[in-house]
Protein backbone atom coordinates (compact mmCIF):
# COMPACT_ATOMS: atom_id res chain seq x y z
CA UNK A 1 0.00 0.00 0.00
CA UNK A 2 1.12 3.72 -0.64
CA UNK A 3 0.96 5.61 1.65
CA UNK A 4 1.05 10.00 1.78
CA UNK A 5 2.21 11.44 4.66
CA UNK A 6 1.16 15.62 5.06
CA UNK A 7 1.50 18.25 7.43
CA UNK A 8 -1.91 18.81 8.15
CA UNK A 9 -2.96 22.54 8.37
CA UNK A 10 -3.42 24.00 11.33
CA UNK A 11 -6.41 23.16 13.95
CA UNK A 12 -7.51 26.34 15.32
CA UNK A 13 -7.91 29.76 14.26
CA UNK A 14 -6.98 33.33 16.21
CA UNK A 15 -8.52 37.04 15.27
CA UNK A 16 -6.24 39.55 15.29
CA UNK A 17 -5.87 41.88 17.85
CA UNK A 18 -2.51 43.67 17.68
CA UNK A 19 -1.44 46.18 14.56
CA UNK A 20 2.19 46.04 13.76
CA UNK A 21 4.27 49.37 14.03
CA UNK A 22 4.44 51.40 10.58
CA UNK A 23 8.41 51.16 11.54
CA UNK A 24 11.29 49.23 12.46
CA UNK A 25 15.01 49.38 14.15
CA UNK A 26 17.80 47.28 14.05
CA UNK A 27 17.79 44.60 17.12
CA UNK A 28 14.67 46.31 18.86
CA UNK A 29 11.74 44.14 18.93
CA UNK A 30 8.18 44.43 20.67
CA UNK A 31 7.06 41.52 22.28
CA UNK A 32 3.66 41.45 24.62
CA UNK A 33 2.79 39.61 27.50
CA UNK A 34 -0.01 37.33 28.02
CA UNK A 35 -2.50 39.41 30.50
CA UNK A 36 -2.00 36.58 33.09
CA UNK A 37 1.86 37.23 33.89
CA UNK A 38 2.29 39.58 36.58
CA UNK A 39 4.63 42.67 36.58
CA UNK A 40 7.36 40.86 38.77
CA UNK A 41 7.10 37.49 36.15
CA UNK A 42 7.76 39.65 33.28
CA UNK A 43 10.93 41.29 35.14
CA UNK A 44 12.14 37.62 35.98
CA UNK A 45 11.85 36.73 32.37
CA UNK A 46 13.73 39.85 31.70
CA UNK A 47 16.59 39.83 33.63
CA UNK A 48 17.05 36.01 32.54
CA UNK A 49 17.48 37.10 28.83
CA UNK A 50 19.61 40.15 30.07
CA UNK A 51 16.92 42.71 28.24
CA UNK A 52 16.92 46.68 28.09
CA UNK A 53 13.19 46.82 28.41
CA UNK A 54 10.69 49.79 28.38
CA UNK A 55 7.26 49.07 29.64
CA UNK A 56 4.03 50.33 27.41
CA UNK A 57 1.45 48.47 29.57
CA UNK A 58 1.11 44.79 28.48
CA UNK A 59 3.86 45.68 26.15
CA UNK A 60 7.39 45.80 26.27
CA UNK A 61 10.15 47.14 23.65
CA UNK A 62 13.37 44.83 24.39
CA UNK A 63 16.37 46.13 23.08
CA UNK A 64 19.52 44.67 21.55
CA UNK A 65 20.61 42.43 24.48
CA UNK A 66 19.03 38.87 23.27
CA UNK A 67 18.03 36.60 20.73
CA UNK A 68 14.53 36.53 19.60
CA UNK A 69 14.72 32.61 20.00
CA UNK A 70 15.19 33.43 23.77
CA UNK A 71 11.51 34.85 23.45
CA UNK A 72 10.03 33.02 20.87
CA UNK A 73 8.39 29.83 22.86
CA UNK A 74 8.34 31.41 26.47
CA UNK A 75 5.11 30.84 27.90
CA UNK A 76 4.77 34.21 29.17
CA UNK A 77 5.52 36.34 26.09
CA UNK A 78 2.09 36.40 23.61
CA UNK A 79 3.94 37.97 20.29
CA UNK A 80 6.97 37.54 18.94
CA UNK A 81 7.63 37.23 15.34
CA UNK A 82 5.53 34.94 13.89
CA UNK A 83 5.94 32.05 11.12
CA UNK A 84 3.90 33.40 8.06
CA UNK A 85 1.13 30.36 8.75
CA UNK A 86 0.56 31.55 11.97
CA UNK A 87 -0.06 35.16 10.75
CA UNK A 88 -1.98 34.54 8.11
CA UNK A 89 -4.46 32.63 10.52
CA UNK A 90 -5.21 35.34 12.87
CA UNK A 91 -6.37 37.86 9.63
CA UNK A 92 -9.76 37.44 8.20
CA UNK A 93 -8.75 39.17 5.46
CA UNK A 94 -6.21 37.82 2.12
CA UNK A 95 -3.05 39.86 1.13
CA UNK A 96 -2.33 40.97 5.04
CA UNK A 97 0.86 43.07 5.25
CA UNK A 98 1.41 42.69 8.98
CA UNK A 99 2.76 39.49 10.61
CA UNK A 100 0.85 39.55 14.24
CA UNK A 101 -0.08 36.42 16.03
CA UNK A 102 -1.90 35.86 18.97
CA UNK A 103 -3.71 33.02 20.31
CA UNK A 104 -5.81 33.09 23.58
CA UNK A 105 -6.64 30.08 25.27
CA UNK A 106 -9.84 28.56 25.35
CA UNK A 107 -11.03 27.42 28.97
CA UNK A 108 -10.90 23.76 28.93
CA UNK A 109 -8.03 22.41 27.01
CA UNK A 110 -8.61 19.72 24.20
CA UNK A 111 -6.92 16.24 24.25
CA UNK A 112 -5.18 15.43 20.26
CA UNK A 113 -4.78 12.36 19.35
CA UNK A 114 -1.95 12.48 16.84
CA UNK A 115 -2.10 9.37 14.50
CA UNK A 116 0.99 9.21 12.94
CA UNK A 117 4.65 9.07 13.19
CA UNK A 118 4.71 9.25 16.85
CA UNK A 119 5.87 12.49 18.28
CA UNK A 120 9.15 13.39 20.06
CA UNK A 121 7.59 13.86 23.61
CA UNK A 122 11.54 15.27 24.74
CA UNK A 123 11.46 18.16 22.54
CA UNK A 124 11.48 21.61 23.78
CA UNK A 125 8.52 22.66 22.05
CA UNK A 126 6.41 19.87 24.06
CA UNK A 127 7.43 21.48 27.46
CA UNK A 128 5.74 24.12 29.72
CA UNK A 129 5.70 25.59 33.21
CA UNK A 130 8.48 21.95 33.74
CA UNK A 131 5.35 19.57 32.59
CA UNK A 132 5.35 17.77 29.14
CA UNK A 133 2.44 18.35 27.21
CA UNK A 134 3.39 15.69 24.85
CA UNK A 135 2.11 11.77 26.02
CA UNK A 136 2.76 8.48 24.30
CA UNK A 137 -0.50 6.77 24.01
CA UNK A 138 0.21 3.51 22.15
CA UNK A 139 2.29 1.47 19.08
CA UNK A 140 0.54 0.04 16.14
CA UNK A 141 3.47 0.08 14.03
CA UNK A 142 3.84 -4.66 14.17
CA UNK A 143 7.55 -4.99 15.30
CA UNK A 144 8.61 -1.95 16.16
CA UNK A 145 9.80 -1.21 20.32
CA UNK A 146 10.93 2.21 19.62
CA UNK A 147 8.06 4.33 20.70
CA UNK A 148 9.72 7.54 19.68
CA UNK A 149 9.13 9.50 16.53
CA UNK A 150 12.27 8.18 14.28
CA UNK A 151 10.72 10.29 10.92
CA UNK A 152 9.88 13.82 12.50
CA UNK A 153 6.57 13.93 10.60
CA UNK A 154 4.80 13.49 14.29
CA UNK A 155 7.09 16.08 15.43
CA UNK A 156 6.51 18.51 13.13
CA UNK A 157 2.59 18.16 12.70
CA UNK A 158 1.88 18.17 16.51
CA UNK A 159 4.34 21.72 17.34
CA UNK A 160 2.16 23.00 14.37
CA UNK A 161 -0.99 22.58 16.38
CA UNK A 162 0.13 22.83 19.83
CA UNK A 163 3.71 23.24 19.96
CA UNK A 164 5.23 26.24 22.31
CA UNK A 165 6.84 28.61 19.25
CA UNK A 166 5.49 27.12 16.22
CA UNK A 167 1.79 25.96 17.56
CA UNK A 168 -1.41 27.98 16.51
CA UNK A 169 -2.81 26.80 19.86
CA UNK A 170 0.18 27.68 21.87
CA UNK A 171 0.47 26.95 25.48
CA UNK A 172 0.33 30.13 28.10
CA UNK A 173 0.36 27.43 31.02
CA UNK A 174 0.58 23.89 31.71
CA UNK A 175 -2.76 24.06 32.88
CA UNK A 176 -4.75 25.36 29.48
CA UNK A 177 -2.33 23.72 27.42
CA UNK A 178 -3.59 21.86 24.56
CA UNK A 179 -2.45 17.85 25.17
CA UNK A 180 -1.08 16.06 22.41
CA UNK A 181 -1.20 11.80 22.64
CA UNK A 182 0.95 10.25 20.55
CA UNK A 183 -0.34 7.14 18.22
CA UNK A 184 2.38 5.79 16.03
CA UNK A 185 1.38 3.55 13.03
CA UNK A 186 4.08 4.87 11.03
CA UNK A 187 7.92 4.06 11.47
CA UNK A 188 11.17 5.39 10.06
CA UNK A 189 10.53 5.16 6.55
CA UNK A 190 7.08 5.77 6.68
CA UNK A 191 6.00 2.29 6.54
CA UNK A 192 3.46 0.66 8.85
CA UNK A 193 0.86 -1.64 10.01
CA UNK A 194 -1.56 -0.42 6.90
CA UNK A 195 -5.12 0.79 7.57
CA UNK A 196 -5.28 -1.75 10.18
CA UNK A 197 -3.30 -0.03 12.61
CA UNK A 198 -4.73 3.56 11.95
CA UNK A 199 -8.14 1.40 12.85
CA UNK A 200 -6.82 0.41 16.05
CA UNK A 201 -5.71 3.49 16.69
CA UNK A 202 -8.86 5.29 16.28
CA UNK A 203 -10.33 2.69 18.28
CA UNK A 204 -7.87 3.49 21.07
CA UNK A 205 -8.67 7.08 21.02
CA UNK A 206 -12.18 6.64 21.64
CA UNK A 207 -11.43 4.27 24.17
CA UNK A 208 -9.17 6.96 25.81
CA UNK A 209 -11.76 9.46 25.57
CA UNK A 210 -14.25 7.42 27.59
CA UNK A 211 -11.55 6.62 30.42
CA UNK A 212 -11.03 10.30 30.73
CA UNK A 213 -14.27 11.50 30.05
CA UNK A 214 -13.11 14.29 27.51
CA UNK A 215 -15.04 13.01 24.38
CA UNK A 216 -16.17 16.19 23.19
CA UNK A 217 -12.78 18.22 24.19
CA UNK A 218 -10.78 15.62 21.68
CA UNK A 219 -10.18 15.74 19.02
CA UNK A 220 -8.41 13.29 16.16
CA UNK A 221 -5.60 14.59 13.92
CA UNK A 222 -5.17 12.29 10.41
CA UNK A 223 -2.21 13.71 8.40
CA UNK A 224 -1.96 10.61 6.20
CA UNK A 225 -3.56 9.71 3.26
CA UNK A 226 -3.97 6.41 0.89
CA UNK A 227 -4.66 6.74 -2.91
CA UNK A 228 -6.97 4.13 -4.68
CA UNK A 229 -10.39 4.90 -4.13
CA UNK A 230 -12.38 4.99 -0.23
CA UNK A 231 -11.80 2.34 2.32
CA UNK A 232 -14.81 1.67 3.66
CA UNK A 233 -13.85 0.12 6.80
CA UNK A 234 -11.53 2.76 7.67
CA UNK A 235 -14.38 5.38 7.11
CA UNK A 236 -16.95 3.47 9.14
CA UNK A 237 -14.07 3.69 11.96
CA UNK A 238 -13.86 7.51 11.75
CA UNK A 239 -17.68 8.21 11.66
CA UNK A 240 -18.32 5.80 14.44
CA UNK A 241 -15.96 7.85 16.54
CA UNK A 242 -17.44 11.31 15.92
CA UNK A 243 -20.93 10.15 16.11
CA UNK A 244 -20.90 7.52 18.76
CA UNK A 245 -18.07 9.06 20.75
CA UNK A 246 -19.00 12.52 20.05
CA UNK A 247 -14.99 13.10 18.71
CA UNK A 248 -13.79 16.00 16.25
CA UNK A 249 -11.84 14.15 13.08
CA UNK A 250 -9.81 16.90 11.02
CA UNK A 251 -7.78 15.47 8.53
CA UNK A 252 -5.36 16.33 5.37
CA UNK A 253 -6.82 16.25 1.75
CA UNK A 254 -4.23 14.66 0.37
CA UNK A 255 -1.18 15.85 -1.69
CA UNK A 256 -1.99 14.15 -5.08
CA UNK A 257 -3.55 17.54 -6.96
CA UNK A 258 -6.70 15.17 -7.23
CA UNK A 259 -10.15 14.81 -5.80
CA UNK A 260 -10.05 14.16 -2.19
CA UNK A 261 -13.21 12.14 -2.90
CA UNK A 262 -11.03 9.37 -3.89
CA UNK A 263 -8.93 9.52 -0.89
CA UNK A 264 -9.17 7.89 2.69
CA UNK A 265 -9.78 9.74 5.34
CA UNK A 266 -10.61 12.54 3.13
CA UNK A 267 -13.46 11.34 1.25
CA UNK A 268 -15.49 10.29 4.84
CA UNK A 269 -18.01 12.55 4.64
CA UNK A 270 -18.10 13.26 8.99
CA UNK A 271 -14.44 14.77 8.73
CA UNK A 272 -13.30 18.06 8.88
CA UNK A 273 -11.13 17.89 5.22
CA UNK A 274 -8.56 20.18 5.36
CA UNK A 275 -6.18 21.19 2.04
CA UNK A 276 -3.25 22.91 1.45
CA UNK A 277 -3.24 26.98 0.99
CA UNK A 278 0.16 28.50 -0.09
CA UNK A 279 1.67 32.02 0.64
CA UNK A 280 -0.07 33.66 -2.07
CA UNK A 281 -3.60 31.92 -0.70
CA UNK A 282 -4.08 30.24 -3.54
CA UNK A 283 -4.41 26.37 -3.83
CA UNK A 284 -0.95 24.49 -3.24
CA UNK A 285 -0.52 22.78 -6.34
CA UNK A 286 -0.02 19.56 -4.74
CA UNK A 287 -2.98 19.76 -2.55
CA UNK A 288 -5.96 17.48 -3.35
CA UNK A 289 -9.52 19.54 -3.97
CA UNK A 290 -13.41 18.84 -4.62
CA UNK A 291 -16.37 18.73 -2.86
CA UNK A 292 -15.09 17.40 0.44
CA UNK A 293 -12.60 19.63 1.17
CA UNK A 294 -14.08 22.18 4.54
CA UNK A 295 -11.28 24.65 4.41
CA UNK A 296 -7.83 25.76 3.55
CA UNK A 297 -5.25 26.28 5.97
CA UNK A 298 -1.56 27.24 5.63
CA UNK A 299 0.49 24.26 4.21
CA UNK A 300 3.35 25.08 2.42
CA UNK A 301 6.96 26.43 3.61
CA UNK A 302 5.28 25.56 7.40
CA UNK A 303 8.12 25.97 10.01
CA UNK A 304 7.99 23.79 12.81
CA UNK A 305 9.74 21.14 15.08
CA UNK A 306 10.98 17.55 13.93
Amino acid sequence: MAWTILLLAPLIVATLLVKSPDHHFENEYLIQYHSHVKPTHRQIFQAKVHADARFFGDYTGVIKTFSIEQVRGNTKVQLTGATWGQTRLSHRFTNSTTSDFTYDTAPLAPIVYMIDSGIRIIHDEFQVDNTTIALFGANFVPGSTNDTDKLGHGTHTAATIAGKAFGIARPQTAQTAVRLVALKVLDARGNGGGWDGVVAAIEWAAKDTLSRKTQSLSIINLSLDSGGGPYSVVNQAISAAVNEFNITVVVAAGNSDESANTFTPASCQDVITVAALDENDQRADFSNWGPTVDIFAPGVGVQSAS
